[in-house]
């Protein structure tokens, strides 16, 4: 019976290993000249397959912003940890693998939601600031608006929203559903 923990305890290591490198691939992606290194085409050719099987996950397909990688290195922790708790527990359960299962989906959906909440702050700052004119604003409001009046629209049915409001009541709306839904998965878990 230890052979079989020690087994899967190499395959949870050998996972957050190849987390890792996807990780490491993720940033050679932004630096060009990594990026077609032979290390970086070796890292492609070994990590990409993984990665693009999340491209298609991606909510925000007509901005340039793509957080597919995301998902794809949260399924691999959420391997790893399944693993590790297996090894740490010396056995398996149903509710075991649903309570980790449910604290890595939150984990992920709680950095989104804090990389968007920061994402409206910075946004709602600029606008405080009047400070609107730069391209990057453009990119980040068509990120952005769409979400920012949905919410806003629920609360002002058919009026007019300022965007400074709008950011506003986005900006309130998901930090109150974030710190709500933290609240329900530690009761769950």
């Amino acid at each position: 019976m230890s052979f079989i923990f020690g087994f899967v305890s190499a395959a949870a290591s050998a996972v957050s290993l190849y987390s890792l490198l996807c990780v490491i691939r993720i940033v050679f992606t932004w630096l060009p000249d990594l990026n077609y290194s032979p290390f970086g085409k070796l890292l492609a050719a070994v990590c990409d397959p993984w990665l693009n099987i999340f491209k298609k996950f991606n909510p925000f397909k007509r901005s340039p912003v793509d957080i597919s990688p995301m998902f794809a290195i949260g399924a691999l922790m959420l391997i790893s940890s399944v693993l590790k708790q297996i090894v740490f527990r010396r056995r398996f359960s149903l509710w075991m693998l649903f309570g980790t299962v449910v604290s890595i989906l939150w984990s992920i959906c709680s950095s989104i939601l804090t990389f968007f909440n920061i994402l409206l702050a910075v946004r709602l700052i600029a606008e405080l600031l009047n400070r609107t004119q730069n391209p990057i604003w453009y990119t980040m409001d068509s990120v952005l608006n769409p979400i920012i009046y949905k919410v806003s629209g629920f609360f002002f049915r058919n009026r007019f929203v300022r965007p400074k409001t709008a950011l506003i009541i986005t900006l309130v709306c998901s930090i109150a559903v974030q710190f709500g839904l933290g609240i329900l998965v530690s009761r769950i878990i």
